[in-house]
């Protein structure tokens, strides 16, 4: 029994001053990672305390022209409405699939295995002048905004352990009804919800 489950929210990480090929030196301006970024003195002047940006807002943020994407030759062209939902996110969604399914041999356990697992994983994506996603990494021990914590732990509860007890204590119709129910994000709240199959 092999699924892939995304949140539906996540966090954009960003860089304390702007980006520019002008000093490729400037861990500041080219590493977002937060060891680098608390460093910087400009940090948390832009986003957030911490230089974060949920992926609610960060549409947001496309969607009414607040986002400009810098290529080596200037600004691009103009942002195309709904650029997060309708153009990156699936790029992001078709990523976690392909590179977990890739990875299905070594993550599944046998059939006839005694155990169930699950894991969450971590992933750094970043995105080009063209609106196009590049993987950066996959975690294995994947860091979590605080604020989304609480929702991503309710749902992998439910998801993972308790659909697999309803499963193993013959209650078939509660473990449909947590599958049906995690088919698709919820509109209203962040949730976990099924890729693969």
């Amino acid at each position: 029994d092999f699924r892939i489950y995304l949140f539906s929210d996540s966090v954009v990480r960003t860089c304390s001053v702007p980006w520019s090929l002008d000093n490729l030196g400037d861990r500041f301006s080219h590493l977002s990672n937060h060891c680098v970024q608390e460093q910087c003195e400009a940090y948390g002047s832009h986003e957030s305390p911490i230089n974060l940006i949920n992926f609610k807002r960060f549409a947001q943020m496309f969607d009414e022209g607040q986002l400009q994407i810098r290529s080596g030759t200037g600004f691009s062209a103009a942002v195309p409405p709904k650029c997060f939902n309708e153009l990156i996110f699936p790029q992001i969604e078709e990523m976690i699939r392909d590179t977990l399914l890739a990875l299905r041999e070594t993550l599944e356990l046998p059939e006839n295995s005694r155990y169930s697992s699950m894991q969450a994983f971590g992933y750094d994506f970043m995105i080009d002048a063209d609106f196009t996603v590049k993987l950066l990494e996959v975690n294995a021990t994947p860091a979590l905004s605080e604020d989304l914590l609480e929702e991503f732990v309710r749902d992998m509860k439910v998801v993972g352990i308790e659909r697999y007890m309803a499963e193993q204590n013959g209650n078939p119709d509660l473990a449909a009804a947590i599958v049906e129910e995690h088919q698709s994000p919820q509109p209203g709240r962040n949730t976990l919800y099924q890729i693969y199959p």
